[in-house]
C-alpha cells in the first residue's frame, strides 16, 4: 500500500478568523487580505470584492473585465491567482504541472505580474523553485508561468487558472495586429480536464472589434461573467480629476482611464486650437543656435510637396526650427538632385549634414545625396512605428513640449492627421489629401522631433562638440 502524500501545511492559517468559511477559493480572500495589510499592500477595493464574490458565486468560468487602466486589474488578478494555486479544488495530473498561466503583450509585463505573485507568496511563506520561464511551488504540484502572447506559446500544458493581462493591447511585432483571437483559441483546449479552471480576461480597451471587445460585448452568458469600471470606481483613491491630470488628451483619457473604447471610426488626431497653444506667434524659421539639430525629409517627385524639417531639443521641449517645402511645376516632376542641393544648403545653415528619409527611392536619393554633402539615413516606417511617431507627436503638443513655426500650411496639413482602428485592433495612421496635398508636413515634422528626442534621451541632453565645415 502506496502511503498518500502530507498534505501541504496552510499558509493562512494564522490569519483566520472563526467567521471564515466555506469551500470556494474567494472563501480565504479575507485571511489573504488580513496577511497581505499587515505587510503593507494596499488593500483590494470594495469594488473588485465586489466582482470576484458575484463571478465564484455564479459558477460561470471565465470573467471578462474592462477596467481603466491603474485600476488594480494586476495586483488583484495575481491575490486570485495565488488562492487558485493555494486552495483551488482542481484534478491532479500525474506526471504533470498544474500550470497557472500569466499571459502579457510581452516578457516584460508578464514578469512584473510574476513579480507580484513572488511577493504575496514570500508574505505568506510558500516556498517555491525557479522553473524555465516561472515557478513552481513546492511539493504542491502547481507552477506560475508567464507567457508572451503568441499562439505557439500557449499550448502542450494544464492550466488551472489563466490571466490574460491588457488583451486588447496583445501585438504581433511584425503585423502590428492582434492574436488575441487566435491565442485564446490555442490557450482554451489546455483548460480540458479541469472542471474548475477559469480564465481571466482583462484589458483597458482600444477598439470595438478585438477579441477582448468581441467577448465583452457578449455580455453575461452561461460560460461567461463580464465587469466594467472606470479606473476612479475600481480604484477611489485615483480620482476622476487625477487620471485627466495623468492623461490630459480628451480622446487618450477616455479610452485608458474612462474605459470606453475608441470606436473604429476616423478620427482628427490634432485640434485647430491644440496647435495654435504651440505655435510661436508671428515666427517661422529660427537661426542656429550651435545645439545639434535633426532634420528629416518626406521626398516627392510629382503632386505632393517635397518637405523638409529641421528640429532642436532643450531641457525636454523641442522645437521645429524650419520647415520647408519644394514643389513642382504644374504638369512637371521635381529634380531630385537639384532638390536635394538645396536641402543640403539649409543643413548647411544648421550646421548638419545628417538626413533622415523614408524608403522611398531611398537607394537613388542616397546616390545623389553625396554629392551635396548630406549623409542620407533610412527611417524604415511600419503601421506600428507611423503610430508612434505620431502618438509621440501628439503627446508633445497637448504637453506643450513643442513649439511649431506660425505656417497656415505646417498647420493645415498637421490637421490632415487622422488615426482610425483596424479590425485586428492596430491603429492606423492616415494623411488626408486637400487639393494636391496630402498632409505633407506631417511627416517630415514627427520624425524630426523623433530623433531630436531620441538623441535628448541618449546624451541626457547634453550638447555635442561641432564638427562641421561648410
Amino acid at each position: 500500500m502506496i502511503d498518500e502524500p502530507e498534505p501541504a501545511p496552510d499558509p493562512l492559517a494564522r490569519f483566520r478568523h472563526d467567521e471564515d468559511a466555506g469551500p470556494s477559493v474567494l472563501a480565504h480572500l479575507p485571511a489573504l487580505e488580513r496577511a497581505l495589510q499587515a505587510a503593507k499592500f494596499p488593500a483590494m477595493t470594495a469594488w473588485w470584492r465586489e466582482i470576484f464574490e458575484r463571478f465564484y458565486s455564479s459558477r460561470q468560468r471565465q470573467l471578462v473585465l474592462r477596467v481603466g487602466r491603474r485600476g488594480g486589474k494586476s495586483t488583484s488578478l495575481c491575490r486570485i491567482a495565488v488562492l487558485e494555486a493555494l486552495y483551488g479544488e482542481h484534478v491532479p495530473t500525474p506526471g504533470d504541472l498544474l500550470t497557472v498561466a500569466i499571459i502579457s503583450v510581452d516578457r516584460r509585463e508578464a514578469t512584473g505580474r510574476m513579480r507580484t505573485v513572488k511577493a504575496i507568496l514570500a508574505v505568506l511563506g510558500v516556498e517555491w523553485k525557479p522553473i524555465e520561464n516561472g515557478i513552481e511551488l513546492t511539493g504542491r504540484g502547481i507552477a506560475f508561468v508567464i507567457f508572451t502572447a503568441s499562439v505557439g506559446g500557449v499550448s502542450g500544458f494544464s492550466c488551472i487558472c489563466a490571466i490574460c493581462d491588457e488583451v486588447a493591447k496583445w501585438r504581433d511585432h511584425e503585423t502590428g495586429s492582434n492574436p488575441a483571437t487566435e491565442v485564446l483559441a490555442s490557450l482554451r483546449p489546455t483548460l480540458a480536464g479541469q472542471p474548475n479552471a477559469r480564465l481571466y480576461l482583462s484589458s483597458s480597451p482600444m477598439g470595438t472589434r478585438d477579441a477582448h471587445a468581441v467577448a465583452f460585448d457578449l455580455g453575461e452568458t452561461a460560460l461567461q461573467f463580464v465587469a466594467w469600471a472606470p479606473t476612479w470606481i475600481a480604484r477611489p483613491l485615483l480620482t476622476e480629476e487625477d487620471c485627466r491630470a495623468l492623461e490630459p488628451d480628451e480622446d487618450t483619457c477616455s479610452r485608458e482611464y474612462g474605459a470606453i473604447p475608441f470606436d473604429g471610426s476616423t478620427a482628427m488626431l490634432f485640434t485647430l486650437p491644440m496647435l495654435l497653444a504651440v505655435t510661436r506667434s508671428g515666427v517661422e524659421d529660427l537661426p542656429c543656435d550651435g545645439s545639434p539639430h535633426f532634420a528629416a525629409q518626406d521626398p516627392a517627385s510629382r503632386g505632393n510637396a517635397w518637405t523638409l524639417a529641421l528640429a532642436r531639443e532643450a531641457a525636454g521641449r523641442v522645437t521645429i526650427v524650419c520647415a520647408r517645402e519644394w514643389r513642382p511645376e504644374a504638369g512637371k516632376a521635381l529634380d531630385s538632385g537639384a532638390t536635394l542641393g538645396e536641402v543640403g544648403q539649409v543643413l548647411a545653415a544648421y550646421r548638419t549634414r545628417e538626413l533622415w528619409s523614408d524608403q522611398w527611392s531611398f537607394d537613388a536619393l542616397s546616390a545623389l545625396s553625396v554629392a551635396h554633402g548630406i549623409h542620407l539615413r533610412e527611417a524604415v516606417s511600419t503601421q506600428a512605428s507611423n503610430v508612434q511617431l505620431f502618438e509621440a507627436l501628439k503627446r508633445r503638443i497637448v504637453d506643450k513640449t513643442i513649439s511649431l513655426p506660425d505656417s497656415r500650411v505646417v498647420r493645415s496639413d498637421l490637421l490632415g492627421v487622422s488615426k482610425w482602428i483596424a479590425k485586428g485592433g492596430a491603429f492606423s495612421v492616415e494623411l488626408e489629401r486637400r487639393g494636391s496635398r496630402h498632409s505633407d508636413f506631417a511627416p517630415a515634422i514627427a520624425l524630426a522631433v523623433a530623433k531630436a528626442a531620441e538623441h535628448a534621451e541618449l546624451t541626457g541632453g547634453a550638447p555635442e562638440d561641432a564638427d562641421f565645415a561648410v
